[in-house]
């Protein structure tokens, strides 16, 4: 090829070239063409900008009544919230994307997924969203990706009844005007809710009385297992009770007391008091729907009473009357509270006063079965406390303890007043704790006195060495009795009897007033059994009447000797001359009546 051609097919070549350029930039490319149509599509509201990413609100509401709530929803946001609905927290709702968009169109025609479709493709998903609605009723996921979505509520409080039916939705959803599809998206299901109340009434168990000032948690749960507290501090008012109203239903509770408003009552922490609210909010207990939707609680404590009695295992009294030495019976009732079997502690004391000496104990369940020393109960002196400590768990099943506690009058004790003898349950008061109450008893007594007086002559100075003895009865002397007791004057002739019984038993206060220390009298017998020396013994024995003021010998009577009339000493002339004279006399007399009989037989 020469040189001519060369340039010639050169020149044609860039001349193609140039041509092409020029028809290139006046004719428009097929992707210059699809970008023009893009950007007319995300401008038009007519079209699905798939560019976007959606939103969706949920506003969940709660009403007694859904019924009432004709309002339906468009998916655009409103304020035309029905009346009586309030806003529900804690709701959780699940958003699973079950479809592609342009999988369900067809020549631009729509084709949403059955209910059932969706829910049978849900579990497949991996593209999953939740959000639960806060205290004004809204949750809301953002950033959704533009498909079909299988809406379901999953989590709700206890007292929704019903939790709202699951739907479909799009996203974008096509406006209530068909002018627009919308990218944000706003919903409006409402639940039916119910709710109950609770009646917590606290009673004395033992008066039957109501208390007010009882402290109580109300706790709750949806599962019956784990428990908090929903409400704390509830406190009974002047009538016993506090109602609580507005419990979530279908949901478990329990009243927990805290603290009683005596500590005589025992409060027992670790007892629950259940109920449950059900869907119709009725309080159900033991199965059983509450009609009055009244929880009773009843305060327990025990009981502890003393008594004296008129011998062993005797009569029941307040007074009684005793001599030095004798026993003194007494018995003391204490009542078993129900909450003995987690109770640890239940001691009766029994204190005495100077002059009653502790000899010994029997204790009774139900006065028919008997404790065992050591094995049921332990017994410890402390001065004049003795304390009976019984195992708790040896008294479930029984109502009372009965307590007969022995004791000796001894010759410390006081003339003429009352002898207390006192009592106490000291017991658990708060199960669980350490805590403990002490109760006590009445107070029974005993009393004794005496008898005190001069022996005296006729001069009425005191005469010491005079022996005397004391008789219930004139009888008892008679009969030749023991006596009661007996003494000898003193130095200035004072005869003490101390610790006489005197006057009488007493069941009650009114019987004490007049058989008891200040008004009561006992009649005995005095007798003289030893003379001072040179005294003649008195005669007669002697009635006497003890009460209070005789152990003082200034208020008794001066019992006066006489002497014995003075006789001849023994050896002495004038007792010699003295017994001639009788037998001179004797002599004559007998010959008198020999000379008179011997004249009478002549």
């Amino acid at each position: 090829m020469n040189k001519a051609n060369t340039k010639r097919i050169l020149a044609a070549i860039m001349s193609a070239a140039i041509l092409a350029s020029v028809t290139a930039a006046a004719i428009p490319s097929a992707s210059a063409v699809s970008s023009t149509q893009a950007q007319e599509q995300q401008t038009s509201p007519y079209l699905i900008d798939y560019s976007k990413t959606a939103s969706l609100t949920l506003y969940k509401y709660e009403m007694s009544d859904v019924s009432k709530a004709t309002e339906g929803s468009n998916g655009e946001q409103t304020d035309k919230i029905p009346e009586g609905a309030t806003p529900l927290a804690d709701v959780t709702f699940t958003v699973t994307k079950v479809a592609e968009l342009k999988d369900c169109i067809d020549n631009g025609k729509l084709t949403i997924p059955s209910l059932e479709e969706a829910e049978k493709a849900a579990p497949t998903s991996t593209e999953i969203y939740t959000a639960t609605t806060d205290t004004t009723g809204v949750a809301k996921l953002e950033n959704l990706p533009l498909g079909i979505y299988y809406v379901q509520e999953t989590k709700s409080p206890s007292q929704v009844v019903k939790k709202i039916a699951p739907f479909v939705l799009t996203l974008p959803l096509t406006n209530s005007d068909g002018t627009k599809w919308l990218y944000d998206v706003y919903s409006y299901p409402k639940n039916q809710t119910s709710y109950g109340s609770a009646i917590l009434q606290k009673v004395d168990s033992v008066d039957n009385k109501t208390i007010d000032g009882a402290k109580f948690d109300l706790q709750y749960s949806v599962d019956n297992t784990n428990f908090t507290t929903f409400m704390p501090d509830i406190v009974t008012g002047s009538n016993g009770t506090a109602t609580i109203d507005n419990l979530p239903s279908q949901c478990y509770y329990r009243f927990v007391e805290t603290e009683a408003p005596d500590e005589k009552y025992i409060v027992d922490s670790t007892k629950y008091y259940e109920f449950y609210i059900d869907a119709a909010g009725n309080m159900v207990r033991d199965d059983s729907v509450v009609a009055d939707s009244t929880v009773k609680v009843e305060n327990d404590y025990p009981l502890i009473h003393k008594y004296i009695l008129d011998g062993e295992k005797g009569t029941k009294g307040v007074d009684n009357t005793a001599n030095i030495g004798d026993t003194v019976y007494w018995e003391i009732n204490t009542s078993i509270p129900y909450e003995i079997g987690d109770m640890t502690t239940y001691t009766i004391t029994d204190t005495m006063s100077k002059g009653l000496k502790y000899t010994g104990a029997e204790l009774y369940l139900d006065n028919k079965t008997k404790l065992t020393e050591g094995t049921d109960y332990t017994v410890s002196e402390d001065g004049l406390n003795v304390s009976f400590a019984i195992d708790t768990k040896k008294l479930t099943s029984y109502s009372e303890v009965e307590l007969y506690f022995n004791t000796e009058l001894t010759s410390e004790a006081e003339l003429a007043v009352d002898i207390p003898n006192t009592s106490k349950l000291t017991y658990t008061n708060n199960i669980g704790t350490e805590s403990t109450y002490e109760v006590t008893s009445e107070t029974p007594t005993v009393h004794t006195g005496g008898y005190s007086f001069y022996k005296v002559d006729e001069s009425r100075k005191g005469l010491q060495g005079a022996a005397f003895a004391l008789y219930c009865t004139k009888e008892d002397f008679e009969s030749g009795a023991a006596p009661l007791a007996t003494q000898q004057s003193d130095e200035n002739g004072v005869v003490t009897f101390s610790g006489l019984a005197y006057g009488s038993f007493s069941k009650t206060e009114d019987e004490k007033a007049q058989g008891g220390v200040e008004n009561g009298e006992t009649t005995y017998w005095l007798v003289e059994t030893q003379a001072p020396a040179g005294y003649a013994l008195h005669a007669e024995p002697i009635e006497i009447k003890v009460n209070k003021t005789t152990h003082i010998a200034s208020n008794n009577v001066e019992i006066v000797n006489s002497l014995i009339p003075d006789m001849p000493k023994t050896g002495a002339v004038q007792s010699a001359l003295w017994l001639l004279g009788i037998i001179i006399a004797l002599a004559g007399g007998a010959m008198f009546i020999l000379t008179t009989r011997n004249k009478t037989k002549e």
